[in-house]
């Protein structure tokens, strides 16, 4: 096995056993449930979609590096705006974020955490009055799993 399939199962274990209590970069996001053992199945990231963003660039590395800091910092400011946007009741803010985040994702190959912002946007747009806690919660449990699986690849791959 190679180190970067090593590599990614490790990640994949780390994120089955998530404790219910997540933080987002210091940002108490609420209870959550574990990571389900089908998400867990998906790679959090498409590796090769983030090699693809360096193809034909002169930087390479350094601007993998570049290009996951700005990620990594609109992912976690937009996923606390969501939880004060639950707080505060505003569906349409909380569709909005989630599809900000979603358009985001799909450079990295996240698409588990694009397919749950689908969800999200669409789920806070069409139900007025239903509950989205938990399609929050998923989300921000996939969005922890992304997240640990881009550092890891920048600290294998991308050197600033």
């Amino acid at each position: 096995m190679g180190r970067a399939t090593a590599r990614r199962s490790q990640l994949l274990a780390v994120s089955v056993t998530t404790c219910r209590r997540l933080r987002f970069h210091g940002t108490q996001l609420g209870l959550i449930g574990l990571v389900s053992t089908e998400t867990a199945s998906v790679p959090a990231i498409d590796m090769s979609a983030i090699t693809q963003l360096a193809e034909g660039d002169e930087l390479g590395e350094r601007f993998i590096a570049e290009i996951i800091d700005v990620f990594l910092g609109d992912l976690s400011e937009r996923v606390r705006t969501i939880g004060l946007q639950i707080n505060r009741a505003d569906r349409a803010g909380v569709s909005a974020t989630a599809h900000a985040i979603k358009g985001s994702c799909g450079h990295f190959g996240a698409m588990r955490l694009v397919e749950l912002c689908r969800e999200l946007e669409d789920r806070a747009r069409r139900e007025p009055s239903g509950d989205i806690q938990t399609a929050i919660d998923s989300m921000v449990a996939e969005a922890e799993r992304v997240r640990a699986a881009v550092e890891a690849y920048r600290s294998e791959h991308a050197r600033p």
